[in-house]
């Protein structure tokens, strides 16, 4: 079960979400979480907050595991943000070039049922601690049917195992062609 529900008041909009996941024989898992976001003509701001207990299934996406429903997903930390975190994200925008730059900062507190960052697996299980991402984007639309993605994310997992490096630095790129 799942509810969100925004309310838009001119430039600025307020948002709330929470719900449960209770599989059968399992401990149930319950997030929840606010927003609020402001569109001030060729900028946007926001800030969220969520807030996922240690119970025994992830907040994500059920047809591919891969992203959740919360307000604080980013780029590159579904798998810490989805069980047994408290997470913040303060966000900002800039319509520029034809496109769209962004530019976002997350910090998670993690309980010890925490996955670890996707990009360190097998470390940070069972050890609580702290996720900082940074994310700076770029997407634009070019033409009617092609748009283009550029990403730097910046990721510090102080969770890590001794002898794994806890920061790393990731670029992401895409084009998508829609015929």
């Amino acid at each position: 079960l799942w509810g969100d529900a925004t309310y838009n008041a001119d430039a600025f909009t307020i948002g709330v979400q929470g719900g449960e996941i209770d599989p059968d024989g399992l401990d149930s898992t319950s997030g929840y979480g606010v927003k609020i976001s402001g569109d001030l003509g060729m900028f946007t701001l926001g800030a969220a907050y969520t807030s996922v207990d240690d119970g025994a299934v992830r907040m994500a996406n059920f047809g591919t595991s891969v992203k959740t429903p919360l307000y604080t997903q980013s780029i590159l930390d579904q798998d810490t943000i989805a069980l047994d975190s408290d997470t913040y994200k303060l966000a900002v925008g800039m319509k520029a070039l034809g496109g769209k730059f962004g530019l976002s900062y997350i910090n998670s507190d993690l309980g010890a049922a925490a996955p670890a960052a996707v990009m360190y697996p097998g470390t940070g299980t069972g050890v609580a601690g702290t996720y900082e991402e940074i994310d700076f984007s770029y997407k634009a639309k070019i033409g009617e049917n092609t748009t283009v993605f550029a990403a730097y994310v910046y990721q510090n997992d102080d969770r890590v195992l001794a002898g794994v490096e806890e920061q790393q630095d990731f670029m992401r790129f895409w084009a998508r062609y829609n015929f």
